[in-house]
């Protein structure tokens, strides 16, 4: 049985004519990157692989997850036990069962101390401790306190949060806007 997955986003950013598609893909449970020739690109093949996102691919090499640039470069090796793309210049990694984030050149910019972190959003990340959410900042500064129940991302500078099973949302300094109140909130 063969599968073809296309994804499309006209909200994307567009290719200059100098830029090629570099399409990921999967056969047998190896991953490799193609132009759109369909020819092998990098001269190597992936346990897992994830199309480019911000100039790089994730990809997973005996068991351990890193990043190539678009070249086939190596830019992060494969050292770590997960790897989120890259948002706002920055990657959550797991390593060792906590969570931290590296920047575009590799380096450790927030130590692997939440037991999870999620993308930046607005210069936001969500960070999980104790079972509680919070946010730290890009510096990696706890500005909003792991106190939640849950946490949403920030979007156009307010957060949804969870706290005794009802939902309220924050500003950007962590005030309430609407106290946790809600069944449910869209904006």
């Amino acid at each position: 049985m063969t599968f073809l997955i296309l994804i499309s986003s006209c909200a994307g950013p567009k290719l200059k004519k100098s830029e090629s598609v570099i399409f990921c893909v999967e056969v047998a449970g190896v991953s490799y990157f193609a132009d759109e020739n369909g020819v092998m690109l990098f001269g190597r093949q992936f346990d897992d692989a994830d199309p480019f996102r911000e100039g790089v691919a994730r990809v997973r090499s005996n068991d351990k997850w890193g990043f190539i640039d678009t070249k086939g470069k190596m830019v992060v090796p494969c050292v770590y036990d997960y790897v989120k793309d890259f948002s706002e210049g920055f990657a959550s990694v797991r390593s060792n069962d906590k969570w931290g984030f590296i920047d575009t050149k590799g380096k450790m910019v927030i130590p692997c101390v939440y037991d999870g972190a999620w993308d930046f959003c607005e210069g936001f990340a969500i960070v999980k401790s104790n079972d509680k959410y919070g946010f730290i900042d890009t510096k990696g500064e706890m500005v909003i306190p792991c106190v939640y129940d849950y946490a949403w991302d920030f979007s156009e500078g307010f957060a949804g949060v969870k706290s005794n099973d009802k939902l309220g949302v924050i500003n950007q300094s962590g005030e309430f806007v609407i106290p946790p109140i809600a069944d449910w909130i869209l904006w």
